[in-house]
């Protein structure tokens, strides 16, 4: 009996040591294990290899993803003969892509290969390095006689590896405006970008026509799409029809006019701007003869759809506002300028507000220096980095060619630095009609006593506006009371 007792005290006793040897063990693994858990290492996307594997009768090579989510491929046919290509896109699903881009060349003969570029959904601004997406490849395409067809050409996998520019070439878009030849027009044109120059201007073909001839609305544009709002239809009658179309390099789509969607009254000379997935618009004329409005307005898009608009109550403007210039960076609005009563009290105040989706908070007057150096109305700023700039004007007595740009940052704004001038004194009417694309800003049409088809284009760095250099391709048409972006 004792000899059993013994033996069981020996087995407790090596079961305790075996614990006390390997517990700590087990317990620094199982700690480590779970922080690796909490910072998502076994998420999946941590075993992403970039990779991308091609359905049958196509290849595709040499995937690399930046961290905005555009792609590079090299994609190639075999055996599907003389393809025409209108399109390639991207989705996280095996539905198809809500947006396609133009390919380089649209002509895809067997044995080809063809470099193409386009935006995979759910990484846009809020990318880093190693940000990885899994979904398909799409291509629309013809062959022969059969048009519209639409293809999963391949299974991608990708991971950002580089902050470099993947996507296509850059393009500035024109929207409808007065022409001077013989008035408002419902045209559009879009023109490449690269450098400081701009063109050829392409011409969109009828169905891509704005439905209604309009100026004075303010446009925005996302990565894929355009969005137009309000406007004065002949130069006569406010609007509230609010539009969006995509955008294919120098190609814009149909556009689609909104129901829900709509503006909740009619508007003209408003100023909007786009943030992520949210268009911000303040102020505005209620007709063509005022008064202006205070209201602010906020809609959720997606896709060429644009949601029900919240009219934001504490976000109210400070006051009544029209001609003025707002821009979005970070969690934050700035609007800049203005009248605060319709045909007069041009200022140079400056109100900003923090955003936050549907919601606009309340507006901060900015003082002294960070107000802008002269009182301004009927011009355009646009951000490039963390800097904005702000052209021309009228300044309640005269077209100006002064041009001022301002460091912002988070809740705060300037001061204000004298750039190079623009080459002439001129109004633009609107409040986008400059366009800055990576480093370099362009500015189209306008008004200095006479309309103007001219187009001026300025090198940005850190703040400091270069020499202004006129376009070699100007605008098909003078060109005033329009939007522009890009």
């Amino acid at each position: 009996m004792t000899k059993i007792l013994l033996h069981f005290s020996l087995k407790g006793q090596s079961a305790m040591e075996y614990l006390m040897t390997y517990g700590w063990a087990i317990l620094i693994v199982a700690v480590i294990l779970a922080a690796l858990y909490q910072l998502g290492f076994f998420s999946g996307t941590n075993f992403i290899t970039t990779s991308c594997i091609a359905e049958s009768g196509f290849t595709c090579q040499k995937p690399v993803m930046n961290i905005t989510g555009y792609v590079q491929i090299n994609l190639g046919q075999i055996s599907n003969g003389t393809m025409t290509i209108s399109g390639v896109g991207c989705s996280n699903s095996t539905s198809q892509p809500y947006a396609y881009y133009t390919p380089p060349s649209t002509s895809f003969q067997p044995e080809q290969l063809m470099q193409v570029s386009f935006q995979c959904p759910g990484i846009g601004n809020k990318g880093s390095l190693g940000s990885a997406f899994r979904g398909y490849v799409w291509i629309q395409y013809s062959v022969g006689s059969q048009t519209g067809l639409v293809s999963q050409v391949a299974v991608l996998n990708a991971v950002a590896t580089t902050s470099a520019s993947l996507g296509p070439t850059p393009n500035i878009y024109c929207i409808a405006g007065y022409n001077n030849n013989p008035s408002w027009t419902n045209l559009v044109y879009a023109a490449p970008v690269s450098g400081t120059t701009s063109g050829p201007w392409v011409p969109q073909p009828a169905s891509s026509y704005y439905p209604i001839t309009d100026g004075l609305n303010s446009c925005v544009v996302s990565a894929t799409d355009i969005y137009c709002i309000g406007g004065l239809v002949d130069g006569s009658t406010a609007t509230a029809a609010v539009y969006a179309a995509p955008i294919f390099g120098s190609s814009v789509g149909s556009w689609s006019a909104q129901t829900t969607g709509n503006y909740p009254f009619t508007v003209d000379s408003g100023s909007c701007a786009i943030s992520g997935s949210y268009i911000y618009c303040v102020g505005g004329l209620l007709t063509s003869s005022g008064p202006n409005t205070n209201a602010v307005e906020v809609a959720q898009v997606s896709g060429t759809t644009v949601g029900q608009w919240v009219t934001q109550t504490a976000g109210n403007y400070p006051t009544g506002t029209d001609g003025g210039s707002c821009v979005v960076s970070g969690s934050d609005i700035y609007c800049i300028g203005g009248q605060a009563v319709y045909g007069g009290g041009v200022t140079n105040q400056i109100y900003f507000a923090p955003v936050s989706g549907t919601s606009v908070g309340r507006w901060t007057a900015e003082t002294g220096a960070n107000n802008y150096p002269t009182t301004i109305s009927q011009f355009p700023c646009s951000i490039s980095g963390s800097n904005v700039y702000c052209i021309a004007g009228y300044n309640g007595i005269a077209y100006t060619n002064a041009v001022y740009s301002a460091p912002i940052s988070g809740a705060s704004i300037g001061p204000w630095t004298v750039q190079a001038p623009y080459p002439v004194g001129i109004s633009y009417y609107s409040s986008d009609s400059c366009v800055a694309s990576g480093s370099v800003i362009y500015c189209i049409g306008g008004y200095n006593g006479g309309w103007t088809s001219q187009i001026y284009s300025a090198p940005l760095s850190a703040g400091t506006v270069g020499t202004w250099v006129a376009g070699t391709h100007n605008y098909p048409t003078e060109l005033g009371y329009d939007s522009c972006v890009g």
